[in-house]
């Protein structure tokens, strides 16, 4: 067990090596500072250092067929996800540009770390399932809603509610939640979506039933992909 403790702080936090990979997010995440935090290390200001230190943010990273994959958990909440990277370290780097820095982190204590790490596991094993190709939902795993406007809560609840295997289009999902024409907007949404799998934003198509956009490492050639993978599941089962 190491322990790593950024400079000019009091905070000590343990990690440890392997595949999995946990520590601190300070340690390793940085969002630009904003003007007006005098105090701040790596971009983050004094309060949210002290909130975060209190939160211990479970972060894991592991091969699959879909190539290598990173998320962060806290609290029993996923706050972010990455796949398709070329190795378990390109993953891990991807993960700093994808919390926003808007982010509120709650200094409520709620869930501890041992279960974090329990559901970090769980989490990991669901996604290698189903980067095999397997039909796994995530339907039991709470997302962090931290920062979306209502409108883009509904947008990722009606995303996580189109079943495996099939599709709908920009413009359903706005009409299904109650913002038709919003077709657009909720183009924007998916494109920001920092729960790809869990939100599949893959099932989202253009009018037409073109692929539309795919913001995930590899881009529409991954969408593509998943789309086939799915389907060919269907097709051999049926």
């Amino acid at each position: 067990m190491g322990r790593i403790k950024p400079r000019g702080w009091g905070f000590k936090a343990n990690s440890t090596a392997g595949n999995s990979w946990y520590q601190p997010l300070f340690a390793r995440i940085s969002c630009p500072s904003s003007k007006g935090n005098q105090r701040a290390y790596n971009g983050w200001s004094l309060t949210h250092l002290f909130i975060i230190a209190w939160r211990l943010l479970m972060v894991k990273s592991f091969d699959s067929a879909l190539g290598s994959m990173a998320f962060l958990i806290a609290q029993g909440e996923i706050l972010v996800i990455t796949f398709g990277h070329p190795t378990a370290t390109a993953a891990r780097k991807a993960l700093r540009g994808l919390i926003p820095c808007s982010m509120q982190l709650s200094n409520t204590p709620g869930m501890n770390s041992a279960d974090d790490k329990f559901l970090a596991k769980q989490l990991e094993d669901r996604l290698t399932r189903f980067a095999l190709g397997e039909a796994v939902d995530f339907d039991d795993f709470a997302i962090s809603s931290t920062g979306m406007t209502n409108f883009q809560k509904l947008v990722m609840a009606a995303c996580r509610a189109i079943p495996w295997g099939e599709t709908t289009t920009y413009g359903e999902l706005a009409e299904s939640v109650g913002h038709p024409g919003a077709a657009r907007a909720v183009g924007t949404v998916m494109s920001n979506n920092r729960f790809p799998l869990v939100v599949p934003c893959h099932r989202v198509l253009a009018a037409g039933g073109g692929l539309g956009g795919y913001s995930a490492p590899q881009g529409l050639v991954m969408k593509e992909r998943l789309l086939a993978t799915e389907q060919a599941a269907i097709l051999s089962t049926s």
